[in-house]
């Protein structure tokens, strides 16, 4: 069902390349073996790489780039660590620094033909209209998540 669903939106959002934001976590693991799949079933048709993100908060970081490695050449997906080097800001949370660095460095890997791919479970969209119902947002911060951001 998963597979069947990424590949009527990939159909639809055409790319010549897909990268795959991969934490490592259930989401993500989850999109990568769809893609994966999607890999083995059309090998001339989508391109996949993942991109782990290795933020350096953490006493566990460097094995959850083990695990990427790891899972990656398992599915015989390439996979392109990256490195942050965050720096605090007083009055800014670090998980909001560590989040735009994130996708900062995201952007930094793709061309305007290419789409980076995210996964996200609906505890998560729920998470983000709450937060942005806090903050007194507007329709478009109400309507959670987009499944398409330019």
């Amino acid at each position: 069902m998963i597979q069947e669903g990424l590949l009527s939106f990939l159909q639809a959002q055409r790319a010549s390349k897909y990268y795959i934001a991969y934490s490592g976590g259930l989401d993500s693991h989850v999109l990568l073996h769809a893609c994966a799949a999607l890999h083995r079933q059309y090998p001339q048709r989508f391109q996949f790489e993942a991109i782990h993100i290795h933020h350096g908060l953490q006493a566990v970081a460097e094995t959850w780039v083990a695990h990427a490695r790891q899972i990656c050449a398992d599915l015989n997906l390439p996979v392109n660590v990256i490195y942050l080097n965050l720096k605090p800001v007083v009055g800014e949370s670090l998980e909001a620094i560590a989040r735009q660095a994130r996708y900062q460095a995201f952007s930094s890997c793709l061309s305007p033909d290419e789409m980076l791919l995210t996964a996200h479970h609906q505890d998560d969209q729920a998470e983000t209209f709450l937060l942005n119902a806090l903050r007194g947002s507007g329709g478009s911060g109400l309507a959670a998540m987009p499944t398409v951001r330019r």
